[in-house]
């Protein structure tokens, strides 16, 4: 069972800090495009 649980803690957090960086991507892609 605390193997799965802690897989389920990873798997969160991956998502978390992908989408983090899905965020910081779409803020960059919006400032590219106001300098343009």
């Amino acid at each position: 069972m605390s193997d799965k649980i802690e897989n389920i803690q990873r798997i969160i957090e991956y998502w978390v800090n992908s989408s983090e960086q899905n965020h910081q991507t779409m803020n960059n892609l919006f400032k590219s495009k106001d300098y343009n």
